[in-house]
């Protein structure tokens, strides 16, 4: 997680994402029944990190590790 989602968002992580931590913070936020709610300033670091991350697989290490086989092809 980086300083300006954790800056923007600790509101909404305390109250949506309490028990998440670090990669997983950004997983949780992006809950499509969460992101609906979030405050304007963490709504708008949280979308650019999804937009971020739908550009480049190596910002999601979760999904590129499922993904392994066909990212080496």
């Amino acid at each position: 997680m980086d300083d300006e989602l954790q800056k923007k968002c600790k509101y909404d992580i305390g109250k949506f994402c309490p028990n998440q931590n670090g990669e997983n913070v950004l997983d949780c936020l992006t809950n499509t029944k969460i992101v609906r709610l979030l405050q304007a300033e963490c709504k708008k670091v949280v979308q650019e990190r999804m937009r971020e991350s739908a550009r480049d697989i190596r910002l999601r290490p979760g999904l590129l590790e499922a993904c392994k086989k066909e990212t080496e092809t």
